[in-house]
């Protein structure tokens, strides 16, 4: 269906039709393609973020440092950002209940955040083969060049606790049905059994509906 959507959506460009009706051309028969048909939901307060700051497309990742999917999930959520200059990434905590090291993770990764090191912790944290206790968090914490005493403070404290909270809050506000749930631009993005593929097409059909000029694919760069 999203193939379809951005094959009609280019048509209508290519024919003459200006990039800010062809949504209005899409569905003006009664069929809406599928990210838009969805209601949008609006995140509020701040997280971590890569990308542009005023990138036209953002991805909104609800995830658990614990989740195997997750950390399947980010290495692509990574590999596309670097990819694509007109993308950004926003980072939401949702630790789940039944992990025992969830919450723990969460609060340490935005302890980092406040020495300025979110994406080089929360990049050791899904990449740990290791079990995420207190003293396998701290190895990782000195592993990416933290202050740990200012580290140990942070975690425990109320501004790191309520971040945490505020995510989860957010998160069960949309009514997630599990981690990684990622929101497009504020609407649910759904795939079947191929994320990383559904993923680029969900983004191509929102460049499309969105009338945002394609840019050229970044040159390759290294990871934090």
């Amino acid at each position: 269906i999203i193939d379809e959507e951005i094959v009609k959506a280019k048509a209508l460009v290519t024919a003459g039709t200006k990039p800010e009706n062809v949504y209005d051309e899409l569905t003006k028969n009664g069929k809406t393609p599928p990210p838009p048909e969805q209601k949008t939901v609006v995140f509020s307060g701040s997280a971590p973020a890569r990308g542009p700051a005023a990138a036209p497309v953002t991805i909104v990742e609800f995830a658990d440092f614990e989740c195997p999917a997750c950390r399947a999930a980010s290495p692509l959520l990574d590999a596309l950002v670097l990819k694509h200059p007109d993308l950004k990434l926003v980072f939401k905590n949702f630790p789940l209940d039944f992990h025992q090291n969830a919450a723990a993770a969460a609060r340490a990764a935005m302890a980092a955040d406040k020495q300025g090191k979110f994406w080089e912790m929360h990049k050791e944290l899904f990449s740990s083969p290791e079990p995420l206790t207190a003293e396998h968090i701290t190895a990782l914490a000195k592993k990416v060049g933290l202050d740990l005493a200012q580290f140990d403070k942070d975690q425990r404290s109320e501004a790191v606790v309520d971040a945490v909270n505020r995510d989860k809050k957010q998160g069960r506000e949309a009514q997630l049905k599990g981690t990684p749930s990622l929101f497009i631009n504020g609407r649910e993005f759904n795939y079947a059994t191929d994320f990383g593929g559904e993923l680029e097409q969900w983004l191509g059909l929102e460049r499309e509906l969105l009338g945002a000029r394609k840019v050229p694919d970044a040159a390759p760069s290294k990871q934090p």
